[in-house]
């Protein structure tokens, strides 16, 4: 059964998804300077990562792909970043 989402989740996960990224532009300064030293999805997987924190979802990790799980475990707060990552 889906959980009832209420305006407090809601709130909560979108200040998760803003902190999210702060956290990697306070690290990388841009997403273009990210996408110089990662793996060529890990732009979109940050995305998609963040709409998940918003839907309370997860996201598939691919580390053949994208390095998201490290980019997002060298932050501050990753250990909550990585609990929304499969993989």
């Amino acid at each position: 059964m889906k959980e009832k989402c209420t305006v407090e989740m809601m709130s909560n996960r979108a200040e998760l998804a803003i902190q999210l990224l702060q956290e990697v532009l306070d690290q990388h300064g841009t997403l273009s300077n990210l996408a110089e030293v990662t793996m060529p999805s890990t732009r979109e997987d940050l995305l998609y990562l963040q709409r998940a924190i918003l839907t309370g979802s997860t996201i598939d990790s691919y580390p053949d792909e994208s390095s998201v799980l490290d980019v997002v475990s060298a932050l501050p707060s990753g250990q909550i970043w990585a609990t929304y990552i499969r993989g």
